[in-house]
C-alpha cells in the first residue's frame, strides 16, 4: 500500500508499503520490505529487497540490496554491490561500490572507498579517498587522495592532500596529518605526523614522531625517533 512506481518494471515485485521508485527497473526486485526510496535507472535493481529505509539515488545506486537497512546511496552505482550491509552513507560514483555486507561507513566523494568489501566503521571524504581499503576498519581519510593505497590496516588517520597516499598499507593506528604527510607507509605503524610532508619517506618503520613541515622527511630505517619543527 502507498507504494509510488514511477517507469518500465519500477517496483515491480513489492508488495511492501511507502515505497517511491522512479526510473526504469527502479526498486524491480523489491517484496517486503518498507519505506525505501529508489530513484534512478535500476537503482536497487537486482536484490530482492527485505530491507527497511533506504534511499539509492543515481544509475544502479544500491543496485544489489536484499536485507541492508538505514542505507543511504547517492551517485552512479554507489553502494551497489551491497547486499547486508547496514547505516553506510555513500556520496559520488562507484563510493563504496564493492561493499557487500559491511556496515557504519561514511564515504563522501568519487571512487572514496571504491574497493571496501567487509571493512567496517570507515570515513573517507574526498575523490579517491581510502579507494585501495578493502577489509580496513576504523581508518579516518580525508582530503583528495589521503589514504589512497591502503588495504587492509586500521585505526588510521589520514588527513590532508595524499597524505599516507602512496604505501599499501596493512599497519595499525598511523595518525598523519598535513599535505603528503606519510605518504610511503605500508607496514609501520604508531606513527605520528603533522605537517606538509612530515615523515613521507618512511615505509616499514614505527613508533615515530615528527611535528612540522618536512619533519624527518629523510628518516626511512631508524626507529623510536622524535622531531618538533621545520
Amino acid at each position: 500500500a502507498n507504494n509510488v512506481g514511477i517507469g518500465g518494471y519500477s517496483a515491480a515485485a513489492t508488495t511492501g508499503a511507502s515505497n517511491i521508485a522512479i526510473g526504469y527497473g527502479a526498486y524491480q526486485a523489491g517484496t517486503t520490505a518498507n519505506y525505501n526510496i529508489a530513484i534512478g535507472e535500476s537503482a536497487i535493481n537486482t536484490g530482492v529487497t527485505t530491507g527497511n529505509y533506504n534511499i539509492a539515488i543515481g544509475y544502479q545506486a544500491g543496485n544489489a540490496l536484499t536485507s541492508g537497512t538505514y542505507n543511504v546511496a547517492v551517485g552512479n552505482q554507489a553502494l551497489d554491490a551491497n547486499t547486508t550491509g547496514e547505516r553506510n552513507v555513500a556520496v559520488g560514483g562507484t563510493a563504496l561500490g564493492a561493499n557487500t555486507t559491511a556496515s557504519n561507513n561514511v564515504a563522501v566523494g568519487d571512487v572514496a572507498l571504491a574497493a571496501t568489501t567487509t571493512g567496517i566503521n570507515n570515513v573517507a571524504v574526498g575523490v579517491y579517498s581510502a579507494t585501495s581499503n578493502t577489509t580496513g576498519t576504523r581508518n579516518v581519510a580525508i582530503g583528495y587522495g589521503a589514504y589512497q593505497g591502503a588495504t587492509t590496516g586500521g585505526y588510521n588517520v589520514a588527513i590532508g592532500f595524499e597524505a599516507m597516499q602512496a604505501g599499501t598499507v596493512t599497519a595499525d593506528s598511523n595518525v598523519c596529518v598535513g599535505g603528503y604527510s606519510g605518504m610511503q607507509i605500508t607496514s609501520g605503524g604508531s606513527n605520528v605526523a603533522v605537517g606538509y610532508e612530515a615523515l613521507d619517506a618512511i615505509t616499514t618503520v614505527s613508533s615515530l614522531t615528527a611535528v612540522g613541515a618536512s619533519a624527518l622527511t629523510a628518516n626511512t630505517s631508524g626507529t623510536l625517533n622524535t622531531a618538533v619543527g621545520y
